[in-house]
């Protein structure tokens, strides 16, 4: 296997990880958010949705990366 395939590869499976796992944490945000909600807590709840703003750019950039790692095993099949 070509050396960039394999690296490409294993850099496609981490991020695959990293994006199953945002469910779970955008679960516990939620949870943690109507924590906050019924305890009227305004700070906790400004810092929670700072949280899932910053949580979903990370998302958003994970399936961008996806999408040039899978951009990128291709080209290097196709070449071989």
């Amino acid at each position: 296997m070509d050396d960039r395939l394999k690296k490409y590869t294993v850099a496609l499976q981490k991020v695959e990880e990293a994006i199953g796992k945002m469910p779970m944490s955008k679960k516990m945000l939620d949870e943690q958010l109507e924590e906050a909600r019924l305890l009227q807590d305004k700070d906790k709840i400004i810092a929670i949705h700072s949280v899932k703003g910053e949580l979903h750019r990370q998302e958003l950039a994970l399936l961008d990366q996806r999408k040039r790692l899978m951009e990128r095993i291709y080209a290097v099949r196709l070449e071989i």
